[in-house]
């Protein structure tokens, strides 16, 4: 089993994250954002995944505790994001 930590500098400030998939080339895909149960997602755990998302570029976001899940679609040429009302498929998000 292998397992990999990385952390992103921003702002002086160390940040970590949960999931991270990346497509065949290598370009972060999806970023998500996990939870307790007991922490409510709001807009500062959306803000939070935003955050981490202004290093790592991933078209797609998602914020879960488990029990509720968020999900966001960036476009970055508009400078926008759109939520979705479901957590998008694999096959969506990657292009093999």
């Amino acid at each position: 089993k292998m397992s990999y930590r990385i952390t992103l500098r921003h702002i002086n400030i160390n940040k970590r994250f949960d999931i991270l998939v990346y497509d065949s080339k290598m370009s972060p895909q999806l970023l998500v954002e996990c939870k307790s149960p007991r922490i409510k997602i709001d807009q500062s755990v959306f803000s939070q995944v935003g955050i981490y998302n202004m290093e790592l570029k991933a078209e797609y976001l998602i914020a879960t505790n488990g029990l509720s899940h968020f999900a966001a679609r960036i476009d970055f040429a508009e400078k926008k994001y759109s939520f979705l009302d479901h957590i998008p498929d694999f096959k969506d998000i990657i292009s093999i």
